[in-house]
């Protein structure tokens, strides 16, 4: 995680620069769903599970997320988004990554590994000021070691 002064224009200041790249089977580990419980737990896994097998590819790459008080900009090979924090439907905490859910439509991940372990704690803090109450927790949200996370930066030791 890299805390930079540059701008982007008059509206975006950057706050914290997170860059990495996914391969679609690491979109799609990251964002598993962990078991369920009731009568439409099963269901509700098939449909989850073909959501994200959906979006993997979409989300996979070399991505560039830079976030702000403002809200976040994000670089892909697709292109590039700036989004206000009033499009930021969600930013859930999950155990391996946040997903940001944008409106009206679309998603962006930050995984867990992309971010020192030490720094963990201050990146979600940041996060949940920013995205206020839409920042949710789920599934126990940061729990995983980040020898199980692997490396997604991209970068060749």
């Amino acid at each position: 995680m890299g805390v930079t002064s540059a701008h982007w224009g008059e509206d975006f200041a950057v706050g914290i620069t997170v860059s990495f790249d996914l391969t679609p089977e690491q979109v799609q580990e990251l964002l598993k769903a962990t078991g369920g419980r009731g009568p439409f737990a099963g269901w509700r896994q098939r449909l989850m599970d073909k959501a994200i097998a959906s979006l993997s590819p979409r989300v996979a790459g070399p991505t560039t997320l830079e976030l702000s008080e403002a809200g976040l900009r994000i670089s892909t090979t697709a292109g590039l988004r700036e989004v206000a924090w009033a499009e930021v439907a969600h930013v859930i905490e999950r155990r391996y990554a946040w997903v940001l859910q944008l409106r009206p439509s679309g998603v962006s991940m930050v995984p867990m590994a992309a971010i020192a372990p030490d720094e963990r704690v201050a990146f979600a803090n940041q996060l949940r000021a920013w995205a206020g109450s839409k920042y949710k927790v789920r599934e126990g949200g940061m729990v995983a070691p980040s020898e199980m996370l692997g490396d997604f930066t991209g970068e060749s030791s």
